[in-house]
């Protein structure tokens, strides 16, 4: 094995080690390994606790990972008890097409039905109202797929 040679550290580290009392070849070179064996004693502790904290981080992202499909199937079931599927559905199919204008839905259907099921989408963050306009919330697409697509 080669080294570049650090003439300045070499300098230094005689000097220091003369300052401090060893002033042969031999004790040099015996603290020399001395300094070598605390410093592998060191690395060999650090590698230990570097092996332990990634058993820390795959276990917790392990967990985390559970967690997230144990919330997925509780968003599942949550959104599943929305009530009046049929109105549900069809104000997603015409949501998934971009905002609603409120009173264009009381054309079709009856204004308390419809105020009932946008309150359920409101509460459970499938939309959001903003003055007459309907918005698709963050569960829109999960709803979506489970409801138009019959998909999990």
């Amino acid at each position: 094995m080669s080294y570049k040679i650090d003439s300045e550290f070499i300098s230094n580290f005689i000097s220091d080690c003369i300052i401090g009392g060893l002033t042969t070849t031999d004790d040099i070179v015996s603290y020399a390994n001395k300094k070598i064996n605390i410093i592998d004693e060191e690395i060999k502790k650090l590698k230990d606790i570097r092996s332990k904290l990634l058993c820390v981080i795959n276990q917790l992202e392990k967990n985390k990972k559970k967690n997230n499909i144990h919330d997925d199937d509780k968003l599942c079931a949550k959104l599943l008890n929305i009530s009046n599927h049929n109105l549900c559905k069809y104000i997603c199919e015409k949501l998934a097409d971009g905002q609603i204008y409120l009173p264009s839905l009381k054309e079709e259907y009856n204004s308390k039905d419809i105020y009932f099921c946008i309150k359920q989408f409101i509460a459970n963050d499938i939309a959001f109202r903003k003055e007459d306009n309907l918005f698709k919330g963050k569960n829109f697409n999960k709803y979506y797929s489970l409801i138009v697509l019959n998909k999990k």
